[in-house]
């Protein structure tokens, strides 16, 4: 009962933190509203034309939600039957749910917690976009450009949250989303996909979430969406996210590997005593983060046996 509320408490949690976030990035608290910055009339750096963007925030949100939950539901369901033993349903479920629920949760919120600083850097810089004045098309004509900076004008876009948007360029959303997502996923395929017979699968996997990662971010610039600096700020924001989700939050993820490292020590030595100790083991190497455990150290003493025990901490 005790867990079940806890549940409840962190579904709770989260959604209240996503709810007020969305209703940042996507400006419908209309008394919250980002710094108003001023121009220069010869500031080419928001000179930019309209270009329609190669990922939308719709998409960014959908990859956000879909790419990394789905990795985790294949990799931690593929373990789970390989290791807690497919004839064992229910407990192999129990382990399969608690470490999905532990390891999307984690990543879940601290990526909306991310974000929740990305939005509140946008409010607090209020810094204009590269395609600001062809999307505010400011009135020239009232405006005396001899004075140097001009802080009073007027756009003739006059949706509040198009001009909400337009101050809202550093740092980018989407870099820091992107970095946080993709970072992430690289340390989880780190810590679960470690195949001794295909050892070049990881690193490939890794390289490829790296790339799309670096992708997103570029295509802020091409879209004119974002200036260099801003990129550069979001993908630090997101990978810091990622870092400290990661160390404080998810705990370094050891209770990833160590569930299954508890139930397959308690397995070897039921078989080691039986004297059936099976080495097909070695094909997988199974690692705590933070003591580098695996399972070729995980065989224990019986007798005149020269293996030594590894107990978990």
């Amino acid at each position: 009962m005790k867990t079940g509320w806890k549940v409840v408490a962190d579904i709770f949690v989260y959604l209240a933190v996503s709810a007020f976030t969305f209703m940042l990035v996507f400006d419908k608290i209309p008394m919250i509203r980002p710094f108003e910055r001023g121009f220069y009339c010869d500031d080419q750096s928001i000179m930019y034309p309209i270009v329609e963007e190669s990922i939308d925030d719709g998409t960014i949100i959908a990859m956000s939600l879909l790419i990394f939950p789905a990795a985790v539901i294949i990799v931690e369901l593929f373990y789970a039957c390989y290791n807690g033993s497919c004839s064992d349903i229910r407990g192999t479920m129990w382990v399969y749910i608690k470490n999905l629920y532990r390891t999307v949760g984690s990543y879940l919120f601290g990526g909306t917690a991310t974000i929740l600083v990305v939005e509140t850097l946008k409010l607090f810089f209020g810094r204009l976009r590269p395609n600001f004045i062809a999307m505010c098309r400011p009135n020239f004509t009232a405006i005396d450009c001899t004075q140097g900076f001009i802080r009073e004008f007027h756009c003739n876009e006059t949706d509040e949250e198009v001009l909400a948007d337009l101050r809202k360029s550093f740092p980018s959303g989407h870099s820091a989303a992107a970095a946080y997502g993709m970072l992430f996923l690289a340390v989880y395929l780190q810590f679960r996909l470690l195949l001794k017979w295909v050892r070049l699968l990881r690193p490939l996997l890794q390289t490829l979430v790296i790339i799309l990662g670096v992708f997103i971010c570029a295509s802020r610039l091409q879209d004119y969406r974002h200036h260099p600096g801003d990129v550069i700020g979001g993908a630090i924001v997101g990978a810091l996210g990622c870092l400290l989700t990661v160390i404080f939050l998810s705990d370094k993820m050891h209770y990833m590997n160590r569930s299954y490292l508890r139930k397959m020590e308690e397995l070897n030595k039921t078989q080691m005593q039986m004297g059936q100790y099976y080495k097909g083991n070695d094909n997988f190497a199974f690692r705590d983060s933070a003591f580098s455990i695996n399972m070729n150290q995980l065989s224990v003493k019986n007798g005149q046996d020269r293996h030594s025990e590894t107990a978990l901490p």
